[in-house]
Order: structure tokens, then C-alpha cells, then sequence
């Protein structure tokens, strides 16, 4: 009963801020597909819409940031325990992501239809098509690629609301110091210390490895594998929430 309540009270954080989020994808697919019906198909102009994942993907990482404190009070002071809270996250997340996902599938098979019908100087791809460079079109929507942009958007969508998830768990963990020391160190380490290191001492080792790693996780280094992308999405999501558990188990209410 405990985790039934745990997941309504998590997922009706989410309810206002998706249904805006929407309404603004909404009204950005409208004024985008006004701009464009002007355009002839003759003209040289040629464009591409879409990606409308990376929106969500933001937005989940942002929520994920923004969920666990209030949630956490209210439920240790009503006898409900850690870890119905953090079962009730995972279906949670878990709800959402799959949900988020299903409609930006939609909203991408809806869109290249209507960009087709409107010109044929624009195509309109997901994140999973321009990742792996297989257009969304009239032709070649078929049920095996809508199922791929499917799982790699819910992939995608878990890993990021639990990264997120993740961040505010460590920095409610931290005490001053420790904020302020994870707030400027990994910034400084990552994007000076690594990059000045890597360019003058070990003659850009560290970018071209990153490099390979990611091509390799993602399914591009030999061949285009969609599904090695989804796995390490998948194992990015487990890792991540792996770690918050270890940190929730033992967290003190905070004032």
C-alpha cells in the first residue's frame, strides 16, 4: 500500500511540468511548421527538424534535480521507508520516462508525416535517426525503426532523470564544504585541468579514448549498432541507481 502511495505522490510531481513542457512543444511544432509552408519545394532551401528528445532529456535531468528532498521529509516523517521511496522513484521514473517516450515517438512519426505532405525540402528525424542515420520518412517507417527510436528515447529518458536523480542525493549528502568543494572541483578538473593536461602532456590521449569509448558504447565503431547505444544507456540508469540507493539508505533528514 505504502509503494502505491510512494508512486502516486512522485508522479504527481511531474503532472503540471509535463503537461506545460507539452504545451510548449506544442506551440514551438506549430510556429516551426507555419514558417515553413511558405517554402517551395523547387527552392534550394533544404532543412531538418526534430530531435525533440533532447528536450525531454533536459527536462528529466532538471526534474530529477528537482525530487528528492520534499519527498524524502514528508515520507520519514510518516513512518514510510527509505526504501518504498526509492521503489516508488524507480516506477516513477520508470512510468514516465516510457510514457514521455511513447508520445515523442508520436510526435516524430506525426511531424515528417506533416512535413511531407507540406514540402519535401524538410525531413523531420528523432534523436535515434539522426544518431544513427536512418531517416523517419513515408518510406521507411516501418515497425522495426519506430520500435528502435522508442527504446533508445526511454533508454535515454531513464538515464537521465536518474543522473539527475543521482545529483541532488549527493548534494543533500554533502555538507558546505563538500558542496562547494563537488561545485567547483569537478568543473575545474573536467573542463581545465583534464583538457590542458591532455593537450600538453599526454598529446590528446584522454580526448581521443573518451572519443572511442563513446563510439563504442553507442554502437558506431564497427558498424552502426543501435541496440549497443540502449544497453549502456541502460547500464548508465542501474549504475546511477545503484548509487543513490547506497546514499538514501543512510541519509539523515535535514532541516
Amino acid at each position: 500500500m505504502n509503494l502505491k502511495v510512494s508512486v502516486q505522490y512522485q508522479l504527481n510531481e511531474y503532472k503540471w511540468p509535463v503537461i506545460i513542457f507539452y504545451v510548449i512543444v506544442l506551440l514551438v511544432c506549430t510556429v516551426s511548421l507555419t514558417a515553413i509552408m511558405p517554402v517551395d519545394d523547387s527552392t534550394a532551401v533544404k532543412g531538418r527538424f526534430g530531435g525533440i528528445e533532447i528536450a525531454t532529456i533536459i527536462f528529466l535531468f532538471i526534474a530529477g534535480m528537482n525530487s528528492f528532498r520534499d519527498a524524502f521529509r514528508l515520507f520519514i516523517q510518516n513512518s514510510i521507508s527509505r526504501k518504498t521511496l526509492f521503489a516508488g522513484r524507480l516506477v516513477c521514473v520508470g512510468i514516465v520516462s516510457s510514457a514521455m517516450a511513447l508520445i515523442d515517438t508520436a510526435v516524430n512519426l506525426t511531424g515528417n508525416m506533416v512535413l511531407s505532405s507540406v514540402s519535401s525540402a524538410f525531413i523531420y528525424q528523432s534523436l535515434f535517426t539522426i544518431i544513427y542515420g536512418t531517416g523517419y520518412n513515408v518510406q521507411t517507417a516501418n515497425l522495426q525503426l519506430a520500435a528502435g527510436s522508442l527504446l533508445f528515447a526511454a533508454a535515454s529518458y531513464l538515464a537521465a532523470s536518474m543522473f539527475g536523480y543521482f545529483i541532488t542525493v549527493l548534494y543533500y549528502r554533502l555538507n558546505k564544504s563538500g558542496k562547494i568543494a563537488v561545485s567547483v572541483g569537478v568543473p575545474v578538473v573536467l573542463f581545465v585541468a583534464l583538457p590542458l593536461a591532455d593537450a600538453f602532456v599526454l598529446n590528446n590521449a584522454i580526448n581521443e579514448g573518451f572519443k572511442k569509448f563513446l563510439l563504442f558504447a553507442f554502437g558506431l565503431s564497427n558498424g552502426v549498432k543501435p541496440w549497443f547505444g540502449i544497453v549502456t544507456l541502460l547500464l548508465t540508469f542501474a549504475f546511477f541507481s545503484g548509487i543513490s540507493w547506497l546514499m538514501i539508505r543512510r541519509a539523515a533528514v535535514k532541516d
